[in-house]
Parts: C-alpha cells; structure tokens; sequence
C-alpha cells in the first residue's frame, strides 16, 4: 500500500483485518488470463536489439487516444509530473543510494546521466521513538526540492522498532508530517512498512496488525502469510496506490547471471494487477522498486555464473517493465522505480558474501550508455505522435 500524501490524500495505519476470501477467489480466476496475455506476444521475443523500442508499430490514433492521452489526465491526481522522465506513459523513477558503503551516490548524479530528469525519488527512512518530531524526514527534503522539475518523493518509512511502536498517536504525528512536506510543494507516496510478507524486516509475517505495501509474491499463493498479498489488505479506502518490490536475482533463489524472461516479468505483474486494478480493487500499479541484480564474488569482478553479461541483463528487465507490451498488457502500470544501489552481502542460506550490482546508469558505462539509447528511442517515437497533432 502507497498512502498518496497530497490535497486529497489519507493516511490510516492501524487496520487490523480484511476478509481475504473474496481476494483468494480473485487470484484463483488469474491464472488462465496470465496465460492467455502471455501468448499475445513480445517483439523483444524476435530478437530485437536492446537499445531501442521493441514495437515496429507506429503509434496510431487509437493507442495514443487509449495509452497515452487518456493517462496524462491522471498524472496529476497522483502527483507526477508529465514533463519528466517517462516511458510509453510509464513514469520511471530511482531508489539512490545515498549512504550506501558501496559507491554512494545521490540522485543528482542519476539525473546527469538520464535522457530527462526522475519523475520520482525513492527513498527509505527509519521512525523511532527517539526520534518524536520525525526529523529524519526532513533530512532530504532540500534534496527533493533541488532536483529538476517536480518529482514524486516516495518514502518508504519503516518501523525500526516494529509495529507495536505504532500508535494511533503516532500516526497522527506522520500525517501531520507529511502535510507538512505537502505544504512545501511536494508530493509523497508513502510506503509505510514495506515488503511485510517476507520476515526480513522487524515489521514482517504479521498481518493482523499491518497495513500494506508487498514484496512480489513467492510463497504457494496470494492467500499465504509467508510471500502472499490478501492477509495483508487494508480496508480499500485507506489505500491510493498499490505497489510491488520486484526483482530479478537469476534462478529462483540464487543469484546466478542468467536473463530474465517475459514470463517472470509478466506473471507476478499481470496477476498482482489483476487482483489490485482496474479489474479488482480499481487502483493504480506501480513497482515500487526494482533491479535486475549483477552478482560477482565479493571483492573481484568474477560473475557468479550464469552465462550473460550486465548489458544482456539489465537491458531485458528494463524492457520488460517499460516497453509498449506490458503498457498494453497491464494499462494500469503508472511507475517503475529501479534501486540505484551496489552492496555486498550475503543472500539468505549462503552463507557467502557477493557483490550485488543493482545500479542501471551509475555502474557500468556499457549499460549506462544503454538506458541512455534507449529511452532516447522511445522518446523520439512518441515526439513523432506529438509533432502529426500539432
């Protein structure tokens, strides 16, 4: 759940419970339609480069009328900013990696690097009880404010002393925060308690007293506490935007260097939109954050296996999110956020430490030069539509 804070945004964090049935029956009815989109086809499937727009088709009448006019006049109502960075109508943000160990950076230096500047910057900062007046919200808000044009700030705040801490008191203190920030101009989408169905969190696998902002799904079903969506839920009205972390790590659980496919990109989407958007619950899909990660052993540039290289990964899952495909396939797609970030770490039942290169345009200049092509590409196609209407 992403809590849109602006003129019309509400904030209500202690919703204990939602029947999850109606939800489960939902998902039950998905899997035949992620099937039937899957055999729709992808251009990328035909071996197209990956430096430019998959579609040979030219925007006709009807797409632009349906995919991009018809998305503009909602823009506004969630706070982006048209004249920023955007793809197929497709809003593309950034997680910086602002006190990371590993080659910090701040989102300045992503935007130098970008065809136009972020439509929105992610971030992640911690409440606690020492903390009363919220003060590390305001850590960064000089930094939103200086970047070009009117970003989205989408905060993921998170409970460091779990969900206990979190008072009806404290809430209001939140709200009363964030409007705070509205009042500077700002919008936030605010991600309270993100990922709350995986355990590595304090606030994680407790759904009788959380709210809602998932990780992608990877237990047996949407209805599972572990990895699923519905024990979750909130009460619909209390939510703006439904968001996803999704990410592509290799096979399964290991990290391993091997490509994305259409079908892991599309499934966990397509079905998520399903439940949540238009033809459930009728909210706007965003992934909240996303990578496609480049592992190598820890201290080297040794890949950890797999077979492609950081071009071939990083380029297919930045296809795969933002190409005129998924726009048609899940219409409600409003955002993509990619986490700009390179850690070392060691992935859960390793036992190993591995560098873990998240970044798309900070790291390698083969792959920023890429993304650079790229969205020129998809720009140029779409400043073609606009120059026939003028």
């Amino acid at each position: 759940m992403l809590a849109k804070s602006g003129k019309t945004a509400r904030f209500w964090p202690l919703v204990a419970m939602i029947a999850s049935l109606t939800i489960v029956n939902i998902a039950g009815a998905v899997s035949v339609d992620v099937s039937a989109a899957l055999q729709t086809g992808d251009p990328l499937d035909n071996g197209c480069g990956l430096l430019k727009d998959c579609d040979p088709t030219p925007l006709s009448e009807s797409s632009y009328k349906n995919f991009y006019q018809t998305d503009k006049s909602t823009w506004h109502s969630l706070g982006l900013d048209p004249k920023l960075l955007h793809i197929n109508e497709i809003a593309v943000g950034f997680v910086p990696g602002f006190l990371e160990k590993e080659n910090p950076n701040k989102p300045e230096d992503i935007n130098k690097k970008l065809f136009k500047p972020m439509s929105i910057m992610g971030d992640y900062i911690s409440i606690s009880s020492w903390d009363k007046e919220f003060k590390a919200i305001d850590w960064h808000i000089k930094t939103v404010q200086n970047l070009k044009g009117n970003p989205v700030w989408c905060i993921a705040l998170m409970p460091s002393e779990g969900l206990d801490s979190i008072s009806y008191h404290v809430a209001n203190r939140i709200a009363m925060k964030m409007k705070q920030v509205n009042d500077l101009g700002i919008t936030v989408w605010l991600r309270f308690a993100h990922e709350m169905n995986g355990e590595w969190y304090t606030w994680g696998l407790q759904p009788e007293n959380m709210l809602w902002s998932p990780n992608a799904m990877f237990g047996h079903g949407v209805g599972e506490r572990r990895g699923g969506y519905s024990p979750y839920w909130p009460d619909p009205s209390t939510v703006d935007i439904c968001g996803l972390s999704f990410y592509h790590w290799g096979i399964a659980d290991k990290r391993t260097n091997v490509k994305p496919t259409r079908q892991e990109a599309i499934r966990k989407l397509y079905e998520f939109a399903q439940i949540y958007g238009r033809n459930g619950w009728n909210k706007p899909i965003i992934v909240a954050e996303t990578a496609a990660c480049y592992t190598t052993y820890a201290g080297t540039t040794n890949s950890v296996g797999g077979g492609f290289s950081e071009l071939e990964i990083k380029m297919t899952w930045l296809h795969l999110l933002v190409d005129r495909y998924i726009k048609r396939i899940i219409p409600d797609l409003k955002a993509v956020i990619w986490f700009e970030v390179d850690k070392v770490e060691s992935p859960p039942g390793t036992g190993k430490r591995y560098n873990e290169d998240f970044r798309l345009v900070l790291g390698n200049p083969e792959v920023s030069w890429a993304v650079r092509e790229l969205f020129a590409s998809y720009q140029n196609k779409e400043l073609a539509k606009f120059s026939e209407r003028q």
